[in-house]
């Protein structure tokens, strides 16, 4: 017999998942956005760090009681665990909120307006602050400034 949640007699919903999944999906994108907006350059080695070293080391291979104390604070912050409480919500626990999926997407929800709001305040205040411009005399005429 296979082992998978139908053969235990749990019957997801399979939007619930689909639904959770790309939530998930669009909310590291908005962080990971707002991370490059925020940083430039260096934002690449800054969302490889935290979105996928970190996620994977807090969440999918190791227990967060099986993790040292400054690495468990991690798990509170990190995408990944909220996440795969959710999708376990769904799959095993016919979506209960109580089993996870309120606190998956409660998390998704926090993290994507966080990572919105960050990422529209930075490029807003690039865009108004002359001196940040790659174009240096045309932002400074446009900001009134005389040329030159």
């Amino acid at each position: 017999m296979r082992w998978s949640p139908s053969a235990r007699g749990c019957r997801p919903f399979p939007g619930n998942c689909s639904v959770s999944r790309t939530a998930a999906i669009a909310e590291v994108g908005l962080g990971a956005l707002s991370v490059f907006a925020v940083f430039g350059g260096p934002g690449a080695l800054i969302n490889t760090f935290f979105f996928v070293a970190m996620s994977l080391a807090t969440g999918p291979s190791v227990p967060s009681e099986a993790l040292p104390r400054w690495l468990r604070a991690v798990t509170s912050i990190t995408a990944m665990p909220p996440i795969l409480d959710a999708v376990r919500a769904v799959l095993f626990f016919d979506g209960r909120g109580a089993a996870g999926l309120t606190y998956g997407w409660t998390h998704i929800a926090v993290g994507g307006t966080v990572g919105l709001t960050l990422g529209l305040t930075t490029t807003w205040w690039y865009d108004r602050n002359p001196r940040l411009s790659r174009h240096p005399a045309e932002a400074m005429v446009t900001a009134g400034a005389p040329p030159g």
